[in-house]
């Protein structure tokens, strides 16, 4: 029903905790695109320093159904203030009001041109809505994502995401439309992986 949490997310997860306990505000708001498991905004949660008011979307029933059933064997595990949504919803479109961090893990290989790079056990069993984007719509899916993070990120906010290493310096260049600064980072291996966008 989900993807299996790989060994390259715990970087994104580190990345976003950092960022989460160096900022002044005491509480943030805090969004994550396509939760799946929920091992990265799971993981945010409990490690966090700060009060959380967390916003999480899937397109997928079957995730959320996850994802619920993960928040209530570790809700023990994290601060008692934090509030946490899970709702369905394509990208951010049932996303309200402003965040100070948007974090994400969604589909980012190419359905043809990237499909020989997969795993054929990732292939076979893993869900394909959380894997894969038609190529010819994998541009303009994530051109509307990142139009709609930057509206949906306050003044000094942040978002970031993980993606294909193919793709990464293609997508810095459409992100960079929307927002003053983006860094591509590498993961353990030395290939692109990562990309966070500044406003």
């Amino acid at each position: 029903r989900v993807l299996i949490p790989r060994s390259e997310t715990e970087i994104l997860t580190e990345e976003a905790i950092h960022w989460i306990n160096i900022q002044s505000s005491r509480k943030l708001r805090i969004a994550e695109v396509g939760v799946g498991s929920f091992c990265l905004g799971l993981s945010v949660l409990i490690d966090s320093k700060k009060e959380i008011d967390f916003w999480g979307g899937d397109i997928s029933t079957d995730a959320l159904d996850v994802a619920k059933i993960n928040l209530h064997r570790l809700q023990n595990k994290m601060h008692s203030n934090h509030s946490i949504s899970l709702e369905l919803s394509d990208r951010l479109d049932e996303a309200k009001g402003e965040f100070d961090l948007i974090i994400s893990n969604p589909p980012y290989i190419k359905e043809t041109e990237d499909r020989e790079g997969v795993h054929t056990q990732t292939d076979r069993f893993e869900p394909h809505l959380a894997l894969f984007l038609p190529d010819t719509e994998f541009d303009q899916w994530f051109e509307d994502l990142f139009k709609s993070a930057s509206t949906k990120l306050n003044s000094s906010g942040a978002f970031m995401m993980e993606g294909h290493e193919d793709s990464l310096l293609q997508l810095k260049e459409i992100a960079l439309k929307y927002f003053d600064k983006v860094e591509v980072k590498n993961d353990y291996t030395g290939r692109l992986r990562f990309l966070h966008a500044y406003k």
